[in-house]
């Protein structure tokens, strides 16, 4: 992924969020809802952890709600969706997640990203889609599964990808670039520039600065 990454970050973000969503599901639900919802293989699976609501029917659920952030749903056949149960009696809303046929949806182009505009993480819209029970994820067998761990680092080496082919470009730049010192000849032969170069490669090989680029974005 971190390879993908290097030399087209949306491709490798949307081939990373359907592995991960795929893994979810395969932890999250039965064999035979998984057997049945990839029996081909090639399917696409994305995901959005913008809450919808949903309303019980006996039988399973039926949800509305705007999904955004599906990096990948132009090309998935399947989607994993968070709604909010309502409560019952005492017991207040409790959060759960579905995975429902992107065919019952619709998709509102909105994503207009700088550089990953290829993601197409777009929003996913639905009106009162009807979900069977079978189509509920086990979020506390999710939470619980030792390879999370997997998951997180699935969905990080994207972006230290994309982050390596970035300063490849730069390197790239400062080896033809006049530097504005006359005592050298490009950027290359200037200390601060190499000093400079020195510590973004660091950042990116150990990872700090991807991860604090995450974090500022984050916040």
């Amino acid at each position: 992924m971190a390879e993908l990454g290097r030399g087209c970050p949306s491709m490798a973000w949307v081939a990373a969020t359907n592995l991960e969503a795929k893994r979810v599901l395969q932890i999250g639900t039965s064999d035979e809802a998984y057997a049945d919802a990839f029996r081909d293989v090639d399917s696409v699976a994305c995901a959005s952890a913008r809450p919808g609501t949903a309303v019980r029917e006996p039988g399973g659920l039926r949800i509305s709600g705007r999904w955004s952030y599906a990096s990948g749903c132009e090309l998935a056949e399947w989607a994993i969706l968070s709604v909010q149960l309502p409560g019952e009696g005492d017991r207040p809303p409790q959060p759960a997640a579905v995975f429902a046929r992107t065919r019952d949806l619709t998709i509102d182009r909105d994503w207009h990203m700088a550089g990953l505009c290829g993601t197409g993480s777009h929003t996913l819209v639905g009106s009162d889609v009807w979900i069977p029970d079978s189509h509920l994820l086990d979020l506390p067998r999710i939470a619980a599964a030792a390879s999370n761990i997997a998951i997180a680092v699935g969905l990080f080496a994207p972006l230290w990808g994309a982050a390596r082919g970035a300063l490849d470009i730069v390197v790239n730049v400062l080896a033809k670039r006049t530097s504005p010192n006359p005592a050298h000849p490009t950027l290359a032969d200037s200390p601060g520039a190499r000093r400079n170069l020195a510590v973004a490669a660091h950042k990116i090989d150990t990872g700090t600065g991807v991860q604090g680029a995450s974090e500022r974005s984050a916040t």
